[in-house]
Parts: structure tokens; C-alpha cells; sequence
């Protein structure tokens, strides 16, 4: 995470771990913004999560908003 709150990820994302929606890789840092409010098939975000905290784990990463929404991504085996 940046000083000015922009999420990026990279590394292995072998079990969705890097937040991008897809199950591979992610060799080069990749901005990840999380919408607001659902975005309905075909609709675009223009809103998006003000991202406070980050954790990130071996196969799994959590992401805490400014409104205390908690946003997981990766292997969830365990929860």
C-alpha cells in the first residue's frame, strides 16, 4: 500500500492471493481497486474502497476499508 492509499500486488497468485480476480501469477506490481458497491455485469466502478490496513498471508490476503468492511482474497480453506 501507498502513502496516498493505492493498493498494488504481485507475486504468487496461484490461489487468487493477489486480489485480481484470476488464479495466476502476478509478476509486476498491479493496482487493485475494490469497488464500493457491487458493479452489475457490463457496468464499469466509479466508486471505490478507501483501503486503511493490509495483511497478506502464504496463499490468502485481507484488506480492511476506511468503513470497516473487511475484504478477503485467496485459498479460504479455513474461513
Amino acid at each position: 500500500m501507498t502513502e496516498d492509499k493505492k493498493l498494488f500486488t504481485f507475486g504468487s497468485g496461484i490461489y487468487g492471493e493477489c486480489g485480481t480476480g484470476d488464479v495466476a501469477n502476478v509478476p509486476t506490481p498491479k493496482q487493485i481497486d475494490i469497488p464500493k458497491n457491487p458493479v452489475p455485469k457490463g457496468k464499469v466502478a466509479t466508486e471505490f474502497v478507501n483501503i486503511t490496513d493490509i495483511s497478506a498471508g502464504a496463499k490468502h490476503s485481507m484488506v480492511l476499508s476506511g468503513d470497516g468492511r473487511v475484504f478477503t482474497f485467496g485459498f479460504g480453506d479455513q474461513g
